[in-house]
Parts: structure tokens; C-alpha cells; sequence
């Protein structure tokens, strides 16, 4: 029989949330100090298996067995999932909007909306089900039919670090699909993949997001570019955009401990992509490779002439080996390197990255070149390589050495954990110095320093190689670079030894007396400026604490004050008390759901007086219209809910959460889980409520375009709203349409439109408001012949027939006639039955040319009345 276990989270939980609310019951959370640590002594007790281990003297744990995991093999998924998410952090920023299949952009990491909506493209989307997919690696993963989950992300950190796709459909620029091959048929391999993985994170920023390079193509296994049947890749570039095609012959790995050994891989495409470097020159002048300072390091020329056999002229390079001011031309890293400064370029770049013993021998001037350009002066070479490496190592140990000397004049004898290698590094201060505290030095730098190396044996692809061969070596040559600058701090520090007591004593109190911040943010979440609150407790409790020693640290008081205040901000406690409670309350999301559902169940259907004021606060209802009965039902039990299914959970524990801010930060906690339940059954309930409003919606606005069909004396006036409305009103009053969800008026403005709108589109209203249109047109040109008519009386007041015969030609001349016309069309045109017909503006022209003459009869009888 099989026993059953408790989960140990389960337990943890349990066992912090009795500390927490132990605490909360005393009292005791947010006093001036603790109680002799009970926080920090009770969870280091309870969750042992949580604690932090001992720090060594820099506050980092020591490598073990030499530390650091080979940067080749952290081709795993844990590993890759951790640097993509660091680098989808380093590119976070606005949202992107759009849809890619059923993903909503904004709703993605930036970096995988990136992703998708510049290169979505080159994503295979026919016959592959997304539908469950919601980020990036899983579609790519759906693609590469992965079981392990790591060639998606590998094609997804090609992009992250380097800024290109890795297509996975059959499309290639300008070449046609190959008959019978699957999408899968112009897949890279996993090992391939691996191989882009371990290019990208050795290939320095010059390399990334050429503005002439946007994606790599694979071509099936066997199939080779129509155009280079030789070649085993190639860069191109037309109108701007470029793209990489490889083939069988470029993509071996290594099967070596050395990752570059025997790898064309890692040569082609670093090969192809300097060409696409090569090509961006084209954006702004010459290519690179086309530049006098490139061509003169071989002694590139160019050669014209004319075969003597056929008189056929030629153009071709040639190379001019004559030394100049500078030395020897140099030589090429290969054969190919030969054909043109080009070729030259990229298989130079390739060579000085990944055999670099090669290109410095045979290119030594090209390769300075190219260290300058793309590498920031360093080289890969062994000497290259352990002077990068001494002078990374020595960077990343010297920000501890005060640190580290301030320890060991304070302990001597604590030297921390003992060095990865079992020795300490070989150190002579030129200042006499005690033993105990050079040899404290010694082992403590050895440790540092040993961080500091592992640390390169997993950025950097040849550290282990080399780390492996003359670790010890390294260790002391970091130790003499640091030399100088150990030997000052120690004068510096020495001189001043009590003041770094005083200060570690000082820390010291601190440490052992303050209250837990987690403790200290609960306090101040409530307060108005929770930020405020929390740096005035922390520093009150700073000054407190450092009375006894202010004298005896002096001027160092203020920055050591800032250094204490820094080590802890509001976000972090708050973070952290977050993180606190999720694991206290693990498990009572079923009971927040089930509290929602049963509130939902009873406010669904909650009516009230007309004209209540909704409570918007919590729940709101989102873009939702929700009645204000129903918002004021659950809004005013929320807490309610929330305290009841809280105080439930706590009592099966034994405990009761009474201080008010513990209360009411458990109650920010537990809405959002609580409300997000509320918003899904809203949003089924309002679903449906769409649905069958959907169904009533022709039922009832078909009969009412009848009726308004059936009487047209709205017609000419913007009466159908409006009548429209009447009817909707009496259609409604007999067979009422659920509008929990949807406000009732918006209800009746788009039902009346509709109507409106079918009315008008039967025949007989249409032609019916054509009539009454053009009716309209024609009292607007008499309105504004009225002003014309004025002008021409003025100019013949007299009513002799002479005088009345001119009055008449000076309204219906053609130029006035037709300003009148003008501007009755532009009046017409602005009204609402003008707008509704202003697709047939030319029809309503003709129609007053047509009648024309009767309107001006009239407005020449219109005149003479009025006179």
C-alpha cells in the first residue's frame, strides 16, 4: 500500500502563515524592533529548506569544484527559458498592437510581439494548430514537432540576441518552393540550432540588427542554390532587405570539447553575415570591403585590359604584393579569401573569430583591422583570450576589495569558504601588514576571484578550454592586476581601522534589531505615500541605532546611512511581503471562486428604485455596462466575501488575522482573483444577454421600418428618430429585451437608427424622400434668390413696366442664377436630407437645370409680391 505524502509547500504555507499570523495576533508586526528576530529566527526554523545559505566574504556563495557551468552546456531548457526571459526584460517597452492568428500583440511580452509582428512572416501558418499556443516559443515549438520544448527557444534567442528570423516556412526569397518538400524539409536541425544558440552569444553587437539583414533560410538536405551549385551559403541584398540562404555543407558542428574546432557552421555563417555587415555600407557610402583602407592591407587593385586571343575586354582584380610604408601586404586566411576584397572581408571576419591562430598569422594586419571594427580591440587567440579574460575577471573583483579588506580588518581569522582550487593566490602588499590579515587577503581575493572566473566559464566559449589548462595561472595574474589598487585600499582602510569596527559593529545592531522590512511595508500600505512612509521608519530606525557609534564612524555616518537606506526600498518589502502571502494563501483560490460565483448568482438578477447611484468601486464591470442594482450588490459585500473566505481558510489553521493593515492588505491580495471570477461570469452572462437581443433585434425592428413605410409624413423633417423611438418604446412596453448589460437607452438609439435606416431603403420611402429632397432643394434656391432679388429691387425701385423688366433680368441672368443655384446646393447639401442623398448631388444639379425656368418664374414672382 502506498503511503500518501503532504506536499512540503503545502506545509510551508501553513508554517509561515502561522508565524505571520502569530504575529498579527501579538501585535508585534511594525514595532520600532523586533523581538530578538522572532521573524527571521522562526522562518529560518520552519523553512529550512527555503533559508539562504552562508554568504562567503563578498556576499556570494563560493563555486564549487572550480564553479561555472560551460556556456556550451547550458544548451538546456531551464537555462534557455532564463535567458530569454532576462533578455525579453531587456527589451521591454510600449506595447505593440495588432493580432497575430488569435494573439493579441499587446497582450505578449514587447519582445515577442516584435517578434511577430515584424517576421510573422516567416512563420509556416498553414496546416499548424495554434490555437492553444500563447507566446512564441510554444508556436515555434509546435512547428519543430519539439517534445523536448528547447528548438523553439533556440530559434526564439537567435532573435532575442541578434535581431533575425530564422524562417520555418518553405518560402525563400526569389526562389520557388522545391516540389515535395513539407515546411519541416527547410527546418534547421536541433544540433543546428544549437549551433545558432552558441553563434549568437559569441558574436560581438556589431553583428546584430544589420539594417541589410532580416532572415535565414535553410534549403532541404541535398538541394543547393540554382545560381552557386558550389557555394554552400549565400548573403543577399535586393531593394534594401536581405536574407541568408545555407545549405548541407555549411552547418557541421563540432564533436570536440573546443566549439569552434572543425565547425563550419560557426565559419559560414559568420562568414555571411559580415557580408550582410559589408552590404549596410551601401546605405550611407561604399561598402567596407570597397574602401582604399581595406583594399591596401592586401593590395587589392583592379586590372583592365584586353585578351590578345580574342580582344575581348576584361575588368578583374588582381593583387600588388609590394610592401608599403606599413610593412608586408598580408596574406590570405584561405584560398577563397583570394577572390575579391569581399570574400576577403567575410572570410577574414570569420577566420579572426573562430581560428584565430590562422587569421593573425597569415592576416596580421587585417586582422588588427577587423579586432578594431568588430571586436573592440580584443583577439581569440590564447594570449588574446587570457588578457581578456585577467583583465574581465580583475574588473568584476575590484568593486569587492574594499569590501573585502574592510572584513578582514575587522575578522582576520574569518576568512570565509576556502578557495575553489583548495590554495590561495600568491600576494605581497609592498606595506607591512599583519599575517593574519594578508593571509585572510589572500584566501578571500583567491575566492572572489574564482567567482569571477566561473562567471566567464558561462559567458565565454573558450573560458573552460582554457580555465581547465592554467586555471591557477589565471588566478594569480588577476591577483598581480589588482595589485596596485588592493595596496592603496589597504593604506587607505588601515589607516582608519576603527572607524571600519565601529562601522561593522554598526551593521552589526542593525541587523540583529531592525524590523523586518516585509513588517515595515505592511505598516505603511495604507498610509497615503506607502514610499514616504516606509524611508521615514527605516531611517528612524537608523538613527536610533547608531547613536552609541556616531562618533567613532564620523564622516563616513552619512554615506553609510544612504548605503543602509538603499538596501532596502518600499518595492522590494513590498515585493517580497507579496510573495509572503502567496504562499500563505496558496490553495484558497478555489474558495475565492466559489465565494464569486455564489455573489454573482445572487446580484444577477438585483433590481432597484430608478435613478440609483452605481458603486463602481471594486468591480466595475470593465467596458461593460452593468445596472447600478447589480454593481451596488456586489460592491457591497466584496469585503464582505473576501474577509469571510479568508478568516475560513486562517481558522483551519488555528489562527485569526485581527490588525487592521494585515486585514487590509489580505484584502488587496485576495480581490484580484476574487473579481477577475466575477468579470468571466459577466462576460458569459452579457454573451448571452448579446445572443438573444441579437434575435430579437430583426423581430423588432422589422415591424417598425413597416410602420414607418406605412406613414410618411416624417419625410422632409428629422422626425423618423424620434418616431422611431415611439415605437421601439411601445414594442418594448409589450415584450421587454433584457438590458442588464447594455445601458437602455443606447438600446433605443441603435434600434431607432436601424429602423430608420431600413425604412429608407424601401422603394417607395426612397422615392418618397427623393421627392421631398428635392422639394427642399427647391424652396433653398427661393430662399436664397430672396437675397438677390433685394439687390436687383434696389437697383429698380420703380414699378414701370421698363424698370420691372430689368428687375427681372437681373435675377435670372446666368451668373447670379447660378451663385443661387450654388448656394442652395450648399445648404441643401449641409441639411439632414441633403447628407442622407449626398451621393446623388449631381442628380439634384440636373434636376434644377430641369426646372430651371418654373423656378425662376417663381422667384421673379416671389420679387414682385414682395414690392
Amino acid at each position: 500500500m502506498a503511503s500518501k505524502r503532504l506536499n512540503p509547500l503545502y506545509l510551508a504555507g501553513i508554517a509561515a502563515f502561522a508565524v505571520l499570523g502569530l504575529l498579527l495576533i501579538t501585535g508585534r508586526i511594525g514595532s520600532a524592533r523586533k523581538q530578538n528576530g522572532i521573524l527571521a529566527r522562526w522562518e529560518s526554523q520552519v523553512l529550512p529548506k527555503t533559508a539562504p545559505a552562508r554568504a562567503s566574504i563578498n556576499g556570494r556563495l563560493p563555486a564549487a569544484g572550480g564553479g561555472g557551468i560551460c556556456l556550451r552546456d547550458q544548451d538546456n531548457l531551464t537555462a534557455l527559458r532564463e535567458e530569454a526571459r532576462r533578455l525579453e526584460e531587456e527589451q521591454a517597452g510600449e506595447p505593440i498592437r495588432g493580432f497575430w492568428r488569435h494573439l493579441d500583440l499587446s497582450k505578449l511580452p514587447r519582445a515577442q510581439a516584435a517578434f511577430l509582428s515584424k517576421h510573422g512572416e516567416w512563420v509556416q501558418q498553414a496546416d499548424v494548430d495554434y490555437r492553444d499556443c500563447a507566446d512564441v516559443p510554444c508556436i515555434l515549438n509546435r512547428l519543430y514537432g519539439s517534445t523536448s520544448g528547447v528548438e523553439g527557444l533556440k530559434a526564439y534567442l537567435w532573435y532575442l540576441r541578434m535581431g533575425y528570423a530564422i524562417s520555418t516556412t518553405v518560402n525563400i526569397p526569389q526562389l520557388k518552393p522545391i516540389s515535395g518538400m513539407s515546411y519541416r524539409d527547410y527546418h534547421f536541425s536541433d544540433k543546428e540550432l544549437s549551433g545558432f544558440w552558441l553563434l549568437s552569444r559569441t558574436l560581438s553587437p556589431p553583428f546584430r540588427n544589420i539594417q541589410t539583414l532580416q532572415s535565414f533560410h535553410r534549403l532541404p538536405k541535398r538541394a543547393y542554390l540554382p545560381d552557386s551549385p558550389r557555394a554552400c551559403g549565400k548573403a543577399h541584398l535586393r531593394g534594401g532587405r536581405g536574407w541568408i540562404v545555407l545549405m548541407d555543407k555549411c552547418l557541421t558542428l563540432s564533436e570536440v570539447s573546443d566549439p569552434f574546432k572543425n565547425s563550419p557552421l560557426h565559419l559560414s555563417v559568420s562568414h555571411e553575415i559580415s557580408h550582410s555587415y559589408d552590404f549596410a555600407g551601401l546605405l550611407s557610402g561604399p561598402m567596407l570591403s570597397d574602401t582604399e583602407a581595406w583594399k591596401k592591407l592586401s593590395g587589392w587593385t583592379i586590372e583592365e585590359g584586353a585578351d590578345p586571343a580574342t580582344g575581348k575586354a576584361f575588368r578583374r582584380w588582381k593583387i600588388d604584393s609590394t610592401p608599403d610604408a606599413e610593412g608586408p601586404k598580408d596574406g590570405f586566411v584561405q584560398d577563397y579569401a583570394g577572390t575579391d576584397p569581399g570574400e576577403d572581408w567575410a572570410e577574414t571576419v570569420a577566420y579572426f573569430r573562430y581560428e584565430a591562430a590562422t587569421a593573425l598569422s597569415k592576416s596580421p594586419r587585417k586582422s588588427a583591422f577587423i579586432a578594431a571594427r568588430l571586436f573592440g580591440g580584443r583577439t581569440f587567440d590564447e594570449s588574446g583570450l587570457n588578457a581578456a579574460y585577467i583583465q574581465a575577471a580583475a574588473g568584476e573583483t575590484k568593486a569587492g576589495l574594499p569590501d573585502l579588506v574592510d572584513r578582514c580588518i575587522v575578522s582576520p581569522t574569518d576568512a570565509g569558504a576556502s578557495p575553489s582550487r583548495g590554495q590561495a593566490v600568491a600576494l605581497k602588499l609592498d606595506i607591512p601588514v599583519e599575517a593574519p590579515f594578508l593571509s585572510c587577503l589572500q584566501r578571500g581575493l583567491a575566492e572572489k576571484i574564482d567567482l569571477a572566473l566561473s562567471r566567464l566559464r558561462e559567458t565565454e566559449a573558450e573560458a573552460c578550454e582554457i580555465l581547465n589548462l592554467r586555471a591557477d595561472g589565471l588566478r594569480n595574474d588577476v591577483a598581480q592586476a589588482l595589485l596596485p589598487e588592493l595596496t592603496q585600499i589597504v593604506s587607505r582602510q588601515g589607516s582608519v581601522a576603527e572607524r571600519i569596527r565601529a562601522v561593522a559593529k554598526l551593521r552589526e545592531r542593525l541587523s540583529a534589531s531592525e524590523t523586518d522590512p516585509r513588517e515595515q511595508a505592511l505598516r505603511c500600505f495604507g498610509s497615503e505615500s506607502p514610499q514616504t512612509c516606509f524611508s521615514s521608519v527605516r531611517e528612524k530606525l537608523f538613527d536610533e541605532t547608531v547613536v552609541e557609534l556616531a562618533l567613532e564612524i564620523g564622516e563616513e555616518l552619512p554615506a553609510e546611512k544612504q548605503r543602509f537606506l538603499k538596501e532596502y526600498d518600499y518595492v522590494r518589502a513590498q515585493g517580497e511581503l507579496v510573495r509572503l502571502y502567496e504562499q500563505i494563501f496558496a490553495g484558497i483560490e478555489p474558495k475565492l471562486d466559489a465565494a464569486a460565483d455564489k455573489r454573482w448568482q445572487a446580484c444577477r438578477l438585483a433590481t432597484s428604485d430608478a435613478g440609483a447611484s452605481p458603486a463602481l468601486s471594486p468591480f466595475s464591470g470593465g467596458s461593460r455596462f452593468v445596472s447600478a442594482a447589480i454593481l451596488n450588490c456586489i460592491n457591497g459585500a466584496v469585503n464582505e466575501d473576501l474577509a469571510r473566505v479568508r478568516d475560513r481558510f486562517a481558522g483551519r489553521l488555528g489562527i485569526s488575522v485581527t490588525d487592521p493593515d494585515a486585514q487590509a492588505f489580505s484584502l488587496a491580495q485576495l480581490a484580484p482573483r476574487y473579481l477577475r471570477r466575477l468579470s468571466e461570469a459577466l462576460a458569459r452572462e452579457a454573451a448571452q444577454e448579446d445572443q438573444d437581443r441579437a434575435l430579437r433585434e430583426s423581430a423588432t425592428i422589422g415591424p417598425m421600418a413597416a410602420a414607418l413605410a406605412s406613414d410618411l409624413t416624417w419625410l422632409g423633417d428629422p422626425a423618423c428618430l424620434q418616431r422611431a423611438r415611439t415605437l421601439l418604446d411601445s414594442a418594448l412596453s409589450a415584450n421587454p429585451v433584457p438590458t442588464r448589460f447594455l445601458a437602455l437607452e443606447d438600446l433605443r438609439e441603435d434600434w431607432a437608427a436601424k429602423a430608420c435606416q431600413r425604412a429608407l431603403k424601401s422603394p417607395e420611402v426612397a422615392r418618397k424622400a427623393w421627392e421631398s429632397a428635392l422639394s427642399g432643394l427647391e424652396a433653398e434656391v427661393l430662399a436664397s434668390a430672396v437675397e438677390e432679388a433685394s439687390s436687383c429691387r434696389a437697383q429698380s425701385p420703380k414699378n414701370t413696366s421698363t424698370q420691372r423688366k430689368q428687375r427681372k433680368d437681373c435675377l435670372t441672368r446666368s451668373a447670379t442664377w447660378k451663385r443661387i443655384e450654388a448656394t442652395a446646393l450648399a445648404q441643401w447639401g449641409s441639411s439632414e436630407l441633403g447628407r442622407r442623398f449626398a451621393s446623388r448631388q449631381e442628380e439634384a444639379r440636373r434636376h434644377l437645370e430641369k426646372s430651371r425656368g418654373s423656378l425662376q418664374s417663381s422667384a421673379v414672382a416671389q420679387m414682385e409680391a414682395g414690392g
